[in-house]
């Protein structure tokens, strides 16, 4: 399909689609939306799926930053528990309760035995199950990244929240480097991508390369969107939110939209030659909040964790998805300009008439404000 420079020249029908995979909930319903295949990776289909990448890579000269964009040489071993010569168990609860009082960990080999997980000089361990390589020294990668490009383009790093916003200018100023490096590098992934599949390439072997990428914590999908925003203040969520929100760190790292949102709509843009306007969108409304785990349960019990608002996509403010969670947006701030992110999309209520509300009136208000928002969406 011929080139797609900007976002004026989409048909309104890919604008709908952009739409559509903004409310998927997973990569099933995303594959057959777009139709291309994702099947589950196992022992018996691990070779024919090495070889088809190896192919996309030799024949469609993509670079070693793509390769790791996919998080593939991080795979791991498929483990089993037992004891030697014995019958083996997929976790150590199974062999305990089987009566194995000190199960040992094994890993198995392509030729089907089973090996002390540690056992120096094996070079032909079983990936876990969905994961193509089982790490970086499985030949198979190795002889994928051998017959890439090389890519001499900015490294990629996972930002902390603790980083983004540290007291430490230096400390500060190089995390927004490295989030603007990752999203360089994203950029030329998507576009190196979005070419291949043009040129012929699979949109299979894309569409893997993303789903690992945002999938995967520290993949390139998900390490992309820049710390914008935290919550003024952390508290747990209420005692019928979900147990991770009542334990640990009181905030969590909140990609809006969902990196998952972000994957499908890079996945859309691919297949339909739309990367550059796709990833303008994607620098311009994608971002982390350090976001109180109140909050996070809000979005959980609107059921926007992991979707935008319906007639919503990658080119629209993702305020919305938490104006209709009902987060009071005078409690997320962007440290680096002082401002709300209510005021920053120009629904602000002034700070100082804000500050002097009784807890009611400061529901109230952030109500009529959410309301406001989202009216804003119907007309």
């Amino acid at each position: 399909s011929k080139r797609i420079d900007t976002e004026a020249e989409m048909s309104p029908e890919l604008k709908k689609l952009f739409e559509e995979v903004s409310v998927l909930k997973n990569k099933k319903q995303l594959a057959s939306e777009l139709d291309f295949n994702s099947p589950p990776i196992n022992e018996s289909n691990r070779v024919a799926q090495q070889e088809e990448m190896q192919e996309a890579v030799v024949n469609h000269k993509l670079d070693t930053a793509t390769i790791e964009a996919g998080m593939m040489g991080s795979g791991g071993k498929q483990t089993f528990y037992g004891v030697k010569g014995g019958k083996m168990y997929s976790s150590g609860k199974q062999a305990f309760d089987a009566g194995i009082k000190n199960p040992v960990k094994f890993g198995k080999t392509t030729d089907g035995k089973f090996v002390e997980i540690n056992t120096e000089g094996i070079t032909n361990w079983v990936a876990k199950p969905g994961r193509l390589y089982y790490g970086n020294e499985d030949p198979a990668y190795k002889k994928l990244i051998e017959s890439a490009q090389v890519y001499n383009g900015p490294k990629t790093k996972r930002i902390t929240p603790h980083r983004a916003f540290s007291k430490n200018p230096k400390t500060r100023a190089d995390a927004k480097q490295e989030s603007e490096n990752n999203m360089e590098v994203l950029t030329h992934v998507v576009t190196q991508l979005s070419n291949a599949v043009a040129d012929g390439m699979s949109l299979d072997i894309a569409a893997a390369i993303i789903i690992q990428s945002y999938q995967a914590t520290s993949g390139l999908v998900k390490i992309s969107a820049p710390f914008k925003y935290r919550s003024t203040f952390f508290r747990y969520g209420g005692p019928k939110s979900k147990k991770q929100q009542r334990e640990g760190n009181k905030y969590r790292e909140e990609h809006n939209p969902p990196a998952s949102v972000v994957g499908a709509s890079i996945i859309l843009a691919i297949k339909n030659n739309a990367a550059i306007p796709t990833m303008k969108a994607i620098k311009e409304n994608y971002y982390q909040t350090q976001l109180s785990k109140f909050d996070d349960d809000l979005l959980d019990q609107a059921k926007l964790d992991s979707t935008l608002v319906e007639g919503q996509n990658i080119f629209n403010n993702p305020i919305t998805r938490l104006a209709a969670a009902g987060i009071d947006l005078n409690t997320i701030e962007n440290p680096d300009t002082g401002k709300t992110v209510a005021e920053e999309s120009g629904f602000g209520i002034n700070p100082g008439v804000y500050s002097k509300y009784s807890v009611d009136e400061k529901l109230q208000a952030s109500s009529i404000q959410n309301e406001a928002i989202l009216e804003g969406l119907k007309n």
